[in-house]
């Protein structure tokens, strides 16, 4: 049987798939769990009223990693996980004042929203791509003093940050999902 950390980070590693999500579930309902369920119903068709009914019951329980997090409305919570965190504020305040909040909130990578924009941390906190509302452009850069890693070219398609896997950023485009690959 696989431990938490081992189902968290094979989440990690597999950001756009449900299978580990869901075997996470099972682990979670062996121990009588309701985010299990939530997992669950988040993930399968037409499971949205259910999940909706168990983030009322619970959803203050499943945030308290978020207290201290000056935030504009509640987390919106995707296929079992925390997905964006609507944040005030600016992006050094984020840096300096939320970010070893938000990379805790694993195991997936949580999509920060500063004003219109669009921050994706990576866990370790040396790298982090920014969405721009403008274009959908994707850049990559160092943490540290802002270097541009990598950049993905302006869309008008809709595009959705999935999290980083290494020094690989994946992300979907329309019904695609993409790599952003990176040297640090």
């Amino acid at each position: 049987m696989a431990t938490e950390a081992e189902l968290l980070e094979a989440i990690c590693a597999a950001p756009e798939l449900d299978e580990p999500r869901l075997a996470y579930a099972r682990w979670l309902d062996e121990r009588s769990d309701p985010r299990g369920e939530f997992i669950r119903a988040s993930c399968a068709p037409g499971g949205e009223a259910r999940a909706h009914e168990l983030l009322t019951v619970y959803g203050d329980r499943w945030t308290t990693g978020l207290i201290g997090v000056e935030q504009s409305h509640p987390p919106r919570f995707a296929r079992g996980f925390i997905a964006e965190v609507y944040m005030m504020g600016t992006f050094d305040e984020l840096m300096l004042d939320f970010a070893d909040i938000i990379a805790a909130n694993r195991p997936v990578p949580v999509a920060l929203i500063l004003g219109a924009e669009r921050i994706l941390l990576r866990s370790d906190q040396c790298v982090y791509a920014w969405q721009s509302c403008k274009d959908n452009a994707i850049t990559i850069a160092a943490t540290s003093d802002g270097r541009e890693l990598a950049t993905a070219r302006p869309t008008s398609e809709y595009v959705e940050m999935l999290g980083f896997v290494g020094d690989t950023l994946r992300y979907r485009v329309g019904a695609d999902v993409r790599e952003l690959a990176f040297s640090t």
